[in-house]
């Protein structure tokens, strides 16, 4: 009888098992691909983001899409022994025989660090055709940036924002330049009206200040589009939520029962990083899209009902203003 009942025990969950392989096999084909096969020979793409988490991962992805079509490609991050890393792997995971790949210091967390990225790269290099502001955190304890603006809002947005400018001079030399602010699917959950002052310790909410940040990449990138497009600038701007990736490093400020009990429901949802790739490797190779656009899976998102014009005034009068109080007369 035990033998039986163990038998039937194994086929239940085989059949449960191979159900489910089924629905996630069905759910992962749903993902589109890039079919650009545009060759990227002469151009110059920055991606930062190199030393942890969804943006070593992601980025060293990008890094090797870009690589394998022939562009000079620079990874930016903080840390010079995991950022070399990244470039070892990228080399050793590209099919380009001569690779050009380097990697540059870069903290989006120091005024210095920016100023200095901004000189050594322009030292090296005369223009930018992609600028990738891949590099981003989440969930970060309380802290501040050297520019003094609370951590998320100053890694995940004021810092890109900010390099952004910078790199107007260089990107105005490409005749078709993309600028790439890689969001969340989290904006939903920041308030109104937005927050973007720095909060004391006591009022700290990880949740709602990484919402908030990537919020307000959607929104400043559909200002910038426009205020590209009333100048004439041939600067193109998108937004991306890339999806919820596996193997992220993001766990790491979770335990590891937490972790365990979260497994299947991450095994299910998340997806890998060529998927997330798909979407900004779209964004940036194909000349015929819609900019100023929030995009997932290579299609248009649907505009939220936090995505309005006055938020998106109210967010880039905010982060103009920061910007203008942060790094004045540097």
């Amino acid at each position: 009888m035990m033998n039986l009942f163990n038998l039937h025990t194994l086929t239940i969950l085989s059949a449960s098992a191979l159900l489910l392989l089924y629905f996630k096999r069905r759910r992962d084909s749903r993902f589109k691909r890039c079919r650009s096969k545009k060759s990227l020979h002469g151009k110059v793409v920055l991606i930062t983001g190199g030393s942890s988490g969804l943006a070593l991962r992601l980025g060293r992805q990008l890094a090797i899409e870009m690589v394998n079509r022939g562009a000079t490609t620079v990874i930016a991050s903080p840390s010079e022994i995991r950022g070399r890393r990244a470039v070892d792997y990228i080399v050793s995971n590209s099919s380009c025989p001569t690779p050009k790949i380097t990697w540059l210091a870069l903290d989006l967390a120091s005024k210095d660090s920016l100023n200095n990225f901004f000189h050594n790269f322009c030292s090296q290099f005369k223009h930018l055709d992609i600028l990738i502001n891949n590099a981003g955190v989440m969930f970060w304890p309380y802290d501040v940036t050297s520019y003094g603006v609370e951590y998320h809002l100053g890694v995940n947005h004021i810092g890109p924002c900010y390099l952004t400018k910078l790199f107007l001079d260089m990107l105005k030399q490409s005749k078709s330049a993309k600028v790439i602010f890689i969001s969340s699917g989290e904006y939903i959950r920041a308030k109104e009206p937005i927050n973007m002052e720095t909060p004391s310790p006591e009022e700290y909410n990880m949740q709602d200040q990484y919402a908030t940040s990537k919020l307000a990449n959607i929104l400043y990138a559909m200002a910038l589009d426009k205020r590209f497009k009333s100048s004439n600038m041939p600067i193109k701007v998108f937004s991306i939520r890339p999806g919820f990736i596996r193997n992220t490093e993001l766990g790491r400020r979770f335990s590891a029962f937490l972790i365990f009990l979260s497994f299947p429901f991450i095994w299910y949802y998340s997806i890998t990083t060529k998927q997330a790739s798909q979407a900004i490797l779209h964004c940036c190779l194909e000349d015929d899209i819609p900019s100023g656009k929030l995009y997932f899976n290579c299609e248009i998102q649907a505009d939220g009902k936090l995505l309005t014009e006055e938020n998106m005034r109210d967010v880039v009068c905010k982060t103009d203003e920061i910007i203008e109080n942060a790094f004045s007369g540097t």
